[in-house]
């Protein structure tokens, strides 16, 4: 997994409530970008692999993704729900103890990271109905940050975004295409954006009906750890005690 841009800092609930964590503003500070839905592949060429997701955020501020990353000849594909913000749960997805929340920050980073890209490149929102329009931004001033409650991505300056973005028709999703080179510690680094964002209606729902067989519960939130200097606090998940249905999550204290 590709996931060399993150380190634990500070919500996936940023991303779903849409607050800003950076010098670019988040999806809720985007009036003129009101989404609900982002599609996004990453690649970075020569490493091999992608990393898509799908993250879609319900009225109440619930959210699902759906998680498909290639690394090599390695495939991680399930899906995460994100319950009223306390508990994580996951199918068809096996995650390694202490990084529990990798795959969710990736989605939340990665549709930050278009949201913010999108917003530099076209401020007045989509382009109409039948329009491609080429896009293209080099900044040389403010680094570009994204982050969660877990986790965090800076892409240092100067950065340079481009490529084109379009709508097919009326209540169509926008589709983008985005080149975005930009300077890390270590030298500068490429990666290819595609993908599309919508904000369709209705929203997604996780209704309380849903059954939650074969599917593992986290908690999420701070949690206390052994260390070898001692106990330590760190924001990730927790494996919880399976729920029958969505709605008994909603109903733990």
């Amino acid at each position: 997994m590709r996931a060399r841009y993150l380190r634990i800092v500070c919500g996936f609930l940023a991303v779903a409530a849409g607050a800003a964590t950076a010098d670019e503003p988040g999806i809720g500070s985007l009036p003129a970008w009101s989404v609900r839905n982002i599609e996004v592949t990453e690649t970075a060429p020569p490493i091999p692999g992608a990393e898509a997701t799908q993250l879609s955020v319900a009225d109440d501020g619930d959210a699902q993704i759906s998680i498909d990353v290639t690394d090599g000849k390695e495939q991680t594909k399930g899906l995460i729900l994100v319950i009223s913000g306390r508990w994580m749960v996951t199918k068809g997805l096996t995650l390694q103890r202490g990084s529990e929340t990798n795959l969710m920050d990736i989605a939340a980073l990665n549709s930050q990271l278009v949201m913010a890209l999108l917003n530099t490149t076209l401020p007045q929102g989509p382009p109409g109905p039948g329009e491609s329009v080429k896009v293209e931004h080099t900044e040389t001033q403010r680094a570009l940050r994204v982050g969660t409650s877990s986790g965090s991505g800076e892409y240092g300056v100067p950065w340079k975004v481009s490529g084109t973005v379009s709508v097919a028709s009326a209540d169509a999703p926008t589709v983008f295409q985005l080149d975005f080179v930009f300077s890390s510690r270590e030298d500068k680094e490429a990666a290819h954006l595609s993908g599309q964002v919508s904000r369709p209606q209705p929203a997604v729902s996780i209704p309380d009906s849903l059954p939650l067989s074969g599917w593992a519960v986290y908690s999420i939130g701070p949690h206390q750890e052994s260390t070898p200097d001692g106990p330590k606090v760190k924001y990730g998940a927790a494996a919880a005690a399976d729920a029958a249905t969505v709605g008994e999550l909603r109903l733990r204290k």
